[in-house]
């Protein structure tokens, strides 16, 4: 469990939409200090889904976007409408994925193959016709 449950709960029942909040107050709200570079930094306020911090993953998770971070003002105004984030995606999804690639590729293997052997029979064919074509005119001289 993060330390930034109390900021998920938070939004999770949040009715307005957006959120302008002192970072004094989301310390309360947290029941503990920001990290300096919360303070310092504008990037610890990222909205990274990719690769969020236990933090951001805290406000995305809820589907809220943090945005318009004033470091000078001391405040940050949180929006709800992000895509929230899964936190656990769903590993059948993955096997499924790959059980398609897998079939797909094959597919492709086979049909390939198929081809493959066509043309080897067809030049096969092709071959055996120039053969018998020269053994004929070798027979008139």
């Amino acid at each position: 469990m993060s330390k930034y449950k109390p900021l998920a709960d938070f939004l999770g029942g949040h009715v307005p939409d957006s959120w302008k909040v002192g970072f004094d107050e989301l310390e309360t709200t947290l029941g503990f200090s920001l990290p300096k570079t919360a303070r310092e930094k504008s990037s610890w306020w990222s909205n990274d889904a990719a690769s969020p911090g236990p933090h951001a993953k805290a406000w995305l998770e809820s589907g809220w976007l943090a945005e318009a971070v004033d470091m000078a003002a001391g405040h940050v105004t949180f929006r709800r409408g992000a895509p929230a984030i899964d936190p656990a995606p769903d590993p059948t999804a993955h096997q499924v994925m790959s059980a398609a690639e897998a079939a797909f590729e094959k597919d492709r293997v086979v049909d390939t193959a198929k081809k493959v052997g066509v043309a080897a029979a067809v030049v096969g064919v092709l071959a055996g016709i120039g053969l018998m074509v020269r053994t004929a005119l070798g027979r008139r001289s």
